[in-house]
């Protein structure tokens, strides 16, 4: 069950379509509770669960599945069995994992305590904070020194926001000349298993990537982790950096703030993080402009949408009104994404954030 492609669809009576044994049921937890509320027959199938796994708990928090989870939990058989698998183990996960487990549960650590000790102490860590109209400008630039820095050997990978920033960066890097690969949910499943492989096998490359590659993958000697915009928690920011460094081997991560999320640096206290000048924007800045400027209108306005929607629900860690954030919106859309005039938003979107 999951937003774009409905596999579970209701009988026209609004009833429960399987008769039989179902035997496995994967959903997103929204849609799950939609039909919770909204399917007959579906709770009372539910009565008869023996097995409930929360995949990826803390991703699904950060998703604002919190309410959600809660409400299907209550709706569940308290005599089953539960499995939970998180990377990071923030406060909020505490009391969704008292609702789902037992009392009495076993915690099974996989990484250990010494893990991001040892990440910590064998990865650079930097950060640059830039105007937000240099934002491309500032990616492109660290890419460029990271190669010129290690010309045999440069491996590196960045996260950007939201898929939708992530396929248009990676246009604009191509129009400026540069070898770059994509890996995001909008690339197709087979698509996405050929980049893993190449990306993990080969050097001199240059991916670009929502969390999808956070978690999960291992991809040796990568060079440089660069995190374009602030990133949802500390504890993204340790697991993004995490992909670089390991086997005991050294690694560079840089932080890509906006001036406006130098906030952000306040949750990494304690951290090995120190300030990086900024580059000289130049002439390169023009060019990159330029270069964001003959992307497809259609993936600009998507990346438009896509910036506001993320800032929606951060603007007030910034302190924007709403009228900040139409106001950062715009110059986003003119000297990021390199519009000559500022996308067209359905009414319906604009309502929905909130934005009338």
């Amino acid at each position: 069950i999951v937003p774009q492609r409905q596999r579970l669809d209701p009988t026209s009576s609004g009833e429960f379509p399987y008769s039989g044994v179902v035997d496995l049921m994967i959903a997103t937890p929204g849609r799950l509770l939609e039909h919770i509320e909204g399917t007959n027959g579906l709770p009372d199938r539910l009565l008869g669960l023996e097995t409930l796994i929360l995949d990826e708990v803390d991703q699904l928090l950060d998703g604002g599945f919190q309410r959600a989870i809660e409400s299907i939990i209550a709706q569940l058989p308290k005599k089953r069995h539960t499995l939970c698998f998180s990377a990071t183990v923030p406060d909020k996960l505490l009391k969704v994992l008292g609702m789902a487990l037992q009392e009495g549960h076993v915690v099974v650590d996989c990484v250990g305590k010494n893990q991001e000790v040892d990440t910590h102490a064998s990865v650079e860590q930097f950060y640059m904070v830039h105007p937000l109209e240099q934002s491309m400008f500032a990616l492109y630039a660290c890419v460029r020194k990271e190669m010129e820095r290690n010309p045999d050997s440069y491996k590196i990978l960045a996260f950007l926001p939201t898929a939708r920033q992530t396929e248009f960066s990676t246009a604009v890097l191509k129009q400026m000349g540069l070898d770059v690969m994509e890996m995001h949910a909008r690339v197709k499943q087979n698509q996405r298993e050929k980049v893993a492989e190449t990306f993990r096998a080969g050097t001199k490359m240059v991916l670009l990537s929502s969390d999808v590659s956070a978690r999960g993958v291992d991809y040796p000697d990568i060079s440089l982790v660069l995190q374009v915009g602030a990133p949802t928690t500390p504890e993204v920011y340790v697991q993004r950096l995490g992909r670089t460094g390991r086997a005991g081997k050294s690694g560079r991560g840089i932080l890509l703030l906006g001036d406006y999320e130098k906030v952000f640096l306040q949750k990494l206290k304690g951290l090995p993080i120190t300030d990086l000048p900024g580059h000289d924007p130049s002439e390169d800045l023009c060019k990159v402009q330029a270069a964001a400027g003959l992307v497809d209108d259609d993936i600009a306005t998507q990346t438009y949408r896509a910036w506001i929607s993320a800032m929606i629900g951060t603007r007030k860690s910034y302190k924007w009104s709403r009228e900040d954030l139409i106001a950062n919106a715009n110059l986003f859309a003119l000297k990021v994404l390199g519009r000559e005039t500022i996308p067209a938003l359905a009414k319906d979107f604009v309502a929905t954030v909130g934005l009338q």
